[in-house]
């Protein structure tokens, strides 16, 4: 299996996986903010996670800005919004799926 192929299902897999647990929250609790927000900072170990989850979306979109002569818009636009609107676990393999599928054409020099 190619890298980019392999990336790619685990984009998916960033995408079905923690979608799954925030659907099942939301048939719990309903659309409630203010109890959604309590649970996010429900304990320092949380803060802790969310904190790394949001510094890694940083990265990945700097990242993404400072190379995006690489990528074409509408890759640009996936990258940003399965990273802002579902979470690293699905934009930084998307991302890794177009880098491994520019070197496996020959656009960029494997490295």
């Amino acid at each position: 299996m190619r890298a980019s192929t392999l990336f790619l299902f685990i984009a998916l897999a960033g995408t079905v996986i923690p979608l799954k647990a925030f659907v099942n929250w939301l048939m719990e609790y309903g659309v409630h903010p203010v109890l959604f927000w309590q649970h996010l900072t429900a304990t320092p170990l949380s803060v802790f996670a969310w904190l790394d989850v949001f510094i890694s979306a940083v990265a990945i979109l700097v990242y993404l800005y400072i190379t995006k002569a690489r990528y074409s818009y509408p890759q640009i636009i996936s990258i940003v919004a399965a990273t802002c609107l579902i979470g690293v676990s699905c934009g930084l393999p998307l991302l890794m799926s177009y880098q491994f599928r520019q070197q496996e054409s020959g656009e960029i020099p494997a490295e």
